[in-house]
């Protein structure tokens, strides 16, 4: 009875409010200097690795605070090596490059993730890595590919290595670039590539031939790299369900954070004198989470709490946080309140620009409710247990992305809830029902008999060889031209034409298309109000020569291509091939939902250039998006709890001007629901966009830059004079 009473005594003196929580603190003025700083040289004595953390990765001046804090440590403290929250591989490959006199800011932009590298408040730290380079080091501790290293190279090189060193891997090379592809974009372990137990056999056994050779640098990274896979393996594998809550850490990241601490406690075991700056967000830098009681963040290991098992007090975890009252999340802006009486209102009340507070005294022993593990939900801990030490900062300043035309960065999953608006009228459900082009010629059957199942393939693969040249290989303009019909029920929301420029950088490469808004016409705006030309993701990327997935050599293999028949169609003798794919996941499909893809090709005989592709996505029932509708206004539109998509089909069209084939039409139709009262009731909505491309210029192409403000609708004037002599491109129908 004495042993439980002491315990309840206990924990009543360390649950306190606020009113009684006074830690002391250092106030730091609102332009800090990295003189201001002088402080942590006391702090962080004897310490060899600090963890610097960031609330969200949405802050800017969240990343020129951390900016600041690393040149201090640099230039006062010794600190040489930062280590990013990317991938141990792609970040390797960085520093090799910059090594040998590459770019800092390309090799960043390639390497890490792009919520840090493409943000202009990031580049103050490409501008002080830049500087000194020659004396500094990068290291990437996480177990996933962040860049286009990675993406793009690791596979290959991996064998190359293997090769080099006479090591074996028993894995199909193809394959396992395929199965890294699911991997890193629709964050899955497709067993359709390779069994997860072959995988594993493979690796663990390609590991233990490491254990036979000298060790060197190049060893080391891959035996990093190979545990990286393996974890990324198991944790897409067992796809441990995450928890629907506001919480960023949880059970479902605890294979990732074990492999992060495993990655950089390694490179301290081969570095042992070497003084560590580690980048990444505050929740994988928490120390220990024993004082919290919420089940979300009880289940949690950080990778932290590894690293700190080890280090002791030779390791700091030095957390950036803000008192903001809302967050910028799906385009808007949202109100998240702060709590009376928690952490966050405690350092606000102090009304100071900016804070540091030490978890090296005894108030900050006292449990408070604080907004650390989320931007909006308040739970209750020890402050001391989760950091070292804590950076305020008063105010939250959104990160601004980088203009800049060279696309780096790594191809992903999209965010239906920012970035895709919907499309159009309803369409005919079976692709067969499309209207055809008369068939002037005779069908030739007994081709098409001799051709069967694997000619066909052949076909499709020389049409993938035939790629450059029927398609623009450099840089080329245009206009386009496209009509946005929204119909929601019975009711026609948005009736809207605009005239874009339009920039390639040719039609082979992945990168997508810039474009400039320089005409508008609202001609319905009833419900239903999108706000710039980017928010149509079917358009950012509508050409299918460059996107599209059957097109790519390591993945035609994985769709099944039959041959309909042989018409000729606009002079051409043409093969009509249809195509499906039992690959329902986003590296086969282009789209976030599960979809069962399939469509037609239309492969000129002469040349083999495509002259026609059809893709049509049928949506899984069960897949939707438990967030509004964005763009919504009508009234008539119940409580917009969600929605779904239900089927999207394009029909683009190619035509040959002078010397190459160029997209001149295109035709996008999606349909779906808007969901109420919990996916009771709902709202059929269906978009349309109707496309023309003029105009093409290789000769002297005007580039245009991935600007925001340019695609704005709201930033158009309406040109009567304009639209008045508009002469409409003709559009297929």
């Amino acid at each position: 009875m004495k042993n439980i009473l002491t315990t309840l005594l206990a924990l009543l003196a360390l649950t306190t409010n606020a009113q009684d929580f006074n830690p002391k603190t250092i106030s730091l003025p609102e332009n800090v200097t990295v003189d201001d700083l002088s402080f942590l040289k006391d702090e962080l004595k004897d310490v060899q690795v600090v963890m610097l953390g960031e609330g969200s990765h949405f802050d800017g001046n969240m990343f020129e605070m951390k900016t600041k804090v690393i040149q201090f440590l640099y230039k006062e403290m010794g600190f040489k090596t930062i280590a990013f929250e990317s991938g141990v591989y792609d970040v390797w490959k960085a520093q090799q490059a910059i090594q040998s006199g590459g770019e800092v800011k390309k090799e960043l932009i390639k390497s890490l993730y792009t919520i840090w590298a493409r943000r202009s408040e990031f580049q103050n730290f490409v501008r002080f890595y830049d500087a000194y380079k020659d004396d500094l080091k990068l290291f990437g501790f996480d177990s996933q590919v962040s860049g286009v290293y990675g993406q793009n190279d690791l596979v290959y090189e991996l064998y190359e290595f293997c090769h080099r060193n006479q090591l074996k891997l028993k894995l199909d090379k193809e394959d396992f670039a395929l199965l890294m592809e699911s991997m890193t974009q629709s964050s899955m372990f497709d067993e359709g590539d390779i069994s997860y137990s072959k995988f594993k056999t493979s690796l663990d056994d390609l590991l233990n031939q490491f254990n036979t050779r000298r060790e060197k640098e190049e060893y080391f990274y891959w035996r990093q790299i190979l545990k990286s896979l393996l974890s990324l393996a198991k944790h897409y594998y067992i796809d441990e369900q995450r928890e629907l809550s506001s919480f960023y850490g949880g059970k479902a990241d605890n294979i990732r954070d074990e492999q992060m601490a495993d990655n950089l406690l390694a490179y301290i075991n081969t570095h042992p004198e070497e003084k560590i700056i580690c980048w990444g967000a505050n929740t994988h830098f928490v120390n220990d989470v024993s004082s919290i009681q919420a089940s979300v963040i009880k289940e949690f290991v950080p990778m932290g709490s590894y690293v700190k098992s080890v280090l002791k007090e030779k390791v700091y975890s030095l957390a950036t946080l803000t008192a903001a009252d809302s967050i910028y999340l799906g385009g808007r802006w949202n109100k998240t309140p702060v709590k009376k009486n928690s952490f966050e209102s405690s350092l606000k009340n102090k009304q100071q620009p900016h804070l540091f507070v030490s978890s090296k005294q005894s108030e900050m022993k006292k449990v408070q409710h604080t907004r650390l593990f989320s931007p909006i939900d308040f739970i209750e801990a020890r402050l001391d247990l989760i950091h070292d030490g804590y950076l305020y900062l008063d105010k939250s300043k959104l990160a601004t992305a980088i203009s800049d035309n060279e696309d780096y960065t790594i191809g992903g999953k999209v965010d239906l809830v920012s970035s895709q608006v919907i499309s159009s009228q309803k369409p005919n459900s079976d692709i067969d029902s499309f209207e055809k082009e008369e068939v002037i010629g005779t069908v030739a059957l007994n081709e098409i008999i001799v051709i069967g199942k694997r000619a066909t393939s052949q076909i499709v693969k020389k049409a993938i060889e035939s790629l450059k040249s029927n398609y623009p290989t450099s840089p080329v303009s245009s206009k386009h031209y496209s009509k946005v019909l929204m119909t929601i029920d019975s009711t026609r929301c948005l009736e809207l034409d605009f005239v874009a420029d339009q920039y390639d950088g040719d039609y082979i490469s992945r990168y997508r298309s810039s474009k400039r808004l320089t005409q508008v016409r609202w001609k319905v705006k009833n419900g239903y109000e999108p706000k710039e030309l980017r928010n149509f993701y079917s358009l950012r990327y509508n050409n299918p020569v460059k996107n599209g997935t059957f097109l790519t050599m390591s993945k035609y293999k994985k769709f099944r291509f039959e041959l309909d028949e042989i018409i000729n169609y606009e002079g051409n003798e043409v093969y009509v091939i249809s195509y499906t794919t039992q690959r329902n996941h986003f590296t086969y499909t282009g789209r976030q939902f599960l979809s069962d893809y399939r469509g037609k090709l239309y492969v000129n005989k002469r040349d083999y250039a495509l002259l026609k592709i059809i893709q049509i996505w049928d949506f899984h029932d069960s897949q939707y998006e438990p967030a509004p509708l964005p763009f919504v206004t009508a009234k008539f539109v119940g409580n917009n709890d969600g929605f779904k998509i239900t089927q999207e089909i394009i029909e683009t069209n190619f035509k040959k001007l002078n010397d190459w084939y160029y997209i001149t039409d295109s035709v996008i139709t999606i349909n779906g629901e808007i969901l109420n009262d919990k996916n009771q009731t709902s709202n059929v909505f269906s978009n349309e966009i109707k496309s023309n491309w003029y105009d093409f210029d290789i000769e002297s192409p005007t580039r245009i830059k991935l600007k925001k403000e340019q695609n704005l609708f709201d930033k158009v004037k309406y040109d009567k004079e304009f639209w008045d002599k508009f002469s409409y491109p003709e559009i297929k129908k």
